[in-house]
């Protein structure tokens, strides 16, 4: 009995985890703030200076990282309870892999990344949108802030599931991606604050409705 009420409350996180996760990428992909780009007549796209002048646009703000870190969390917690298992460091350590690849998608299929090193774009210029990941292109500030607050978040797991079932490797690895996350930030504070709420509340969640698979 006790088993199917977990893989009823495992189909639930993955339901929650998914949700997340899929508002977020769909966000990321339609959301282009308006009063930085428009379409002009002779030209590709026309930047405005409003972001210091660097032409980067992006759907992505400090709740796409949060969701992609939280839906990661909730997804691999809830994959877990439906096999009926414990929270262990091969399922913590999928959590990153599962977030990255959820931020990747956003900003694949929603980045602003701009052409040319100077990001600048105007007569004659081009600039690509929705791919992304050309050779040249500058990824753009709110992307960068989706893919360190992701690893931040979902390093929140690592780190507890370390220290909960006393696996260094685990551990370490965890607090490792998370430092790295935060420093290489442009905003270290924000992408810190994004990672505890989503990560760290996705966990507690997670543990509040599965209990049984995350104590030590």
């Amino acid at each position: 009995m006790r088993s199917i009420s977990r893989r009823l409350v495992g189909a639930a996180l993955i339901g929650g985890g998914a949700l997340l996760a899929l508002a977020a990428v769909i966000l990321a992909a339609t959301e282009l703030p308006t009063s930085v780009a428009n379409v002009v007549p002779g030209s590709a796209i026309a930047i405005d200076a409003g972001n210091g002048g660097n032409g980067g646009l992006s759907g992505h703000s400090a709740l796409h990282p949060t969701a992609y870190a939280a839906g990661a969390t909730l997804l691999v917690a809830g994959a877990v309870a439906v096999r009926d298992r414990p929270v262990g460091p091969k399922a913590a350590i999928a959590v990153p892999a599962v977030g990255l690849g959820l931020a990747l998608v956003g900003v694949t299929l929603g980045s602003g990344i701009i052409a040319g090193s100077e990001g600048t774009v105007g007569p004659g210029a081009t600039a690509g949108f929705g791919t992304g990941l050309e050779a040249g292109n500058v990824l753009a500030p709110g992307d960068v802030l989706a893919i360190a607050g992701t690893a931040a978040g979902t390093a929140i797991t690592p780190i507890v599931v370390g220290a909960l079932r006393e696996h260094t490797v685990v551990l370490l690895a965890g607090f490792v991606v998370a430092i790295a996350a935060v420093v290489a930030a442009p905003s270290p504070g924000l992408v810190a604050a994004v990672g505890l709420v989503g990560g760290g509340g996705a966990v507690g969640a997670a543990w509040r409705l599965d209990p049984g698979g995350w104590r030590p």
